[in-house]
């Protein structure tokens, strides 16, 4: 699994806004390891610019929690399970990509840990496994 592959799984820079304020509006009052400005200026921006591959897996981990627990908190639609568990699949990839992050944790990384605990808060698991460990669910899932 390469780097290039978790990026090509992200939304539409839109669709990614409408999950992060839903995230940022209806559970991050309840953890915010990180505010809404340095997620964008640190995570969503690079992530969605031309040299994204420079974006650090543990960024990239964070912004596919965002978009796992806003998937089940948009009130613009109903929850969608399938996608929300993916993303978080994706999450843990990103995570792992590069060696064990418990052994060379880094700021975003825990960041990203934390985040994830938010959706046990909202009383939502995104645990069940989606596919085999260190395989991408199908694109169909989304």
């Amino acid at each position: 699994m390469t780097k290039e592959t978790l990026l090509e799984r992200l939304p539409p820079f839109e669709e990614a806004s409408t999950l992060i304020e839903a995230y940022m509006g209806h559970v991050a009052w309840l953890c915010q390891p990180f505010n809404r400005s340095s997620l964008f200026r640190e995570t969503v921006r690079p992530a969605y610019s031309p040299d994204n591959h420079l974006l650090p897996n543990g960024n990239l981990a964070i912004l596919f929690i965002v978009l796992a627990i806003g998937k089940l908190v948009d009130l613009t639609g109903p929850p969608d399970y399938p996608a929300a568990r993916q993303y978080y699949h994706l999450a843990e990839t990103a995570l792992v990509l590069n060696g064990n992050m418990l052994c060379h944790p880094t700021l975003a990384s825990i960041q990203a840990l934390v985040s994830a605990d938010s959706a046990y808060l909202t009383g939502v698991s995104l645990t069940r496994p989606l596919a085999p460990h260190g395989t991408l669910p199908p694109n169909d899932a989304r």
